[in-house]
């Protein structure tokens, strides 16, 4: 029985272990720890901005060059929702316990009770503004039980917060009562990192690494002639149109026009495999007329997005751009309105 034990808790310990090494932790320390003074003013953790390499020199490196772009965009994300915090849009939380943890800057449980019935649906790995009166603020991370998943008005909720030595000492004096502010998902950012902290290597890593995947000299169009892009997207656009290779990666902080850019590429994409293209107003009128009257299938093209949200946006530009162009639109059927799965 005593070596039963003794196997039992040296598992747990690997676990335990395995888990503070995992991709998904590291992200959620990294993200908890952000002053959120910081992230209001808008700071960047990087010091220069440099395009990503053709080529790299191994797999570690391909993998860890991405990461630190990932923070900055989950930073930039973060810092648009506090611009947009609604005042009146918060959680009413009671503190029933809190778990510290044994190192200041490791995530630490705290697990409150909800007064009110929650303005809108919660959502597991959500972000949080937390405030204690005037003198905590920290950033949360929303996690609970599997049984009060499907509750309007779950019994507590829980949230990974990180405390310094000043809040734990101020939190004993403050009173039990937070609020809890609502900034976005970053589930999908979460597991980017865990894939690039931990680099996985299908067959085609070397050929990906190596810049090397195969040409293809069949263009997909003549190049673009709408001048309502900038110098980055009207490259990234030929660059497409042209087909130099069959991966191409269009990397950008939000705001940047990356959807813009998707959007111009999908719609001279498709004006291309059924005329020429020559301005944006040209090319719709030559899709409407070979959707209307091609006796063939036209075209089809696949565009996946990582949530439900990003691919909902790409549609919704596209169809406005776009009307007479059908679209179907698969995804989680909780996140989709019936009136938006086809146009």
């Amino acid at each position: 029985m005593a070596i039963k034990r003794k196997s039992s808790h040296h598992k747990i310990i690997i676990r335990s272990t395995e888990h503070l090494q995992s991709g998904e932790y590291e992200f959620n320390k990294t993200v908890l720890n952000w002053p959120v003074r910081s992230i209001e003013r808008g700071s960047s953790g990087l010091a220069t901005v440099s395009p990503l390499p053709l080529e790299w020199v191994c797999p570690e490196t391909y993998y860890s060059s991405f990461r630190p772009f990932i923070l900055e965009e989950t930073k930039a994300m973060i810092n648009q929702a506090l611009e947009k915090k609604q005042p009146s849009q918060f959680l009413e939380l009671e503190l029933k316990e809190g778990k510290l943890s044994k190192k200041l800057e490791n995530p630490s449980i705290f697990e409150f009770s909800l007064t009110t019935t929650p303005p809108r649906p919660l959502k597991c790995g959500e972000v949080y503004l937390l405030e204690l009166g005037e003198y905590i603020k920290v950033f949360g991370i929303l996690e609970w039980n599997d049984d009060t998943v499907l509750l309007e008005r779950p019994p507590c909720v829980k949230f990974k917060i990180v405390m310094n030595e000043m809040n734990r000492y101020l939190w004993n004096l403050c009173g039990p009562c937070w609020k809890g502010f609502p900034l976005g998902t970053i589930t999908t950012l979460r597991r980017m990192y865990a894939v690039c902290k931990a680099q996985p290597k299908p067959p085609f890593i070397s050929t990906l690494i190596r810049g090397a995947l195969p040409k293809n000299t069949e263009p997909r169009g003549k190049g673009n002639q709408d001048h309502k892009l900038n110098e980055d997207q009207e490259d990234a656009l030929n660059k497409f149109l042209t087909k130099e290779q069959e991966v191409l990666l269009i990397h950008g902080p939000p705001g940047t026009g990356k959807t813009t850019t998707i959007i111009h590429c999908l719609t001279q994409y498709l004006a291309a495999q059924t005329g020429t293209p020559t301005s944006i107003p040209a090319v719709l009128h030559t899709i409407r007329n070979y959707v209307l009257n091609a006796d063939s299938d036209p075209p089809h093209v696949l565009v996946c997005a990582p949530s439900n949200k990003a691919l909902q946006e790409i549609i919704h530009r596209f169809v406005k751009l776009n009307p007479k162009i059908p679209c179907l639109y698969i995804g989680n059927d909780d996140q989709i309105s019936p009136n938006d799965q086809v146009w």
